[in-house]
């Protein structure tokens, strides 16, 4: 921040102290906090759900963990669907295809055990996800298993469909969600 305001004189009108940021962490960032909670069953529905769950992580990281702990990594499938949440896309030799950034979720939960919790979906469990979704699991296995490299939709759409045994028409650019910067993915 100093760096930021070096030219600009500043001149605070009153001092923040600890029991300020504190009334203001009980009195507004947990109100609003539960007030997003309350109005979805599901946080995870929640449209940008990254962006929000950023800014929970940052404003109150204990109950961000704390939700993912007891609420999403409690079911495989709410599991699933948050790393799914992670998937940028990325050109992957000049055709289109998800990817996953480790970085951006490691902290939560690591590659391994999401591969496990992918490998042991049965074919009841897998329809609790939407095509994209699908797609976005099958890729993430296939760079797990490609020491990490990407791979492009068509190699997810035929995992998808001899390994899950499902069949349904391939995904098109206009099913998919664009991210603004793919090189974070």
């Amino acid at each position: 921040l100093n760096i930021f305001f070096c030219h600009i004189h500043i001149t605070p009108i009153k001092s923040l102290i600890l029991t300020d940021l504190t009334g203001i962490h009980e009195f507004y960032v947990t109100p609003k906090i539960n007030a997003i909670r309350s109005i979805t069953k599901n946080f995870l529905d929640i449209h940008l759900f990254i962006k929000a769950f950023s800014l929970w992580n940052i404003l109150d990281s204990n109950s961000a963990q704390n939700y993912l702990t007891n609420t999403v990594f409690t079911n495989d499938v709410q599991k699933l669907k948050f790393i799914c949440k992670f998937a940028g896309r990325k050109l992957v030799n000049g055709k289109s295809g998800w990817s996953f950034n480790e970085n951006n979720y490691d902290k939560y939960i690591k590659d391994n055990d999401i591969y496990k919790c992918i490998k042991k979906l049965d074919a009841k469990r897998i329809n609790d996800f939407t095509k994209e979704e699908k797609i976005k699991l099958a890729s993430f296995i296939l760079r797990y298993e490609n020491d990490g490299e990407a791979v492009g939709d068509e190699d997810a759409q035929n995992y998808v469909n001899t390994v899950w045994n499902l069949s349904f028409t391939g995904i098109s650019e206009n099913d998919c969600h664009r991210i603004d910067n793919v090189d974070d993915a």
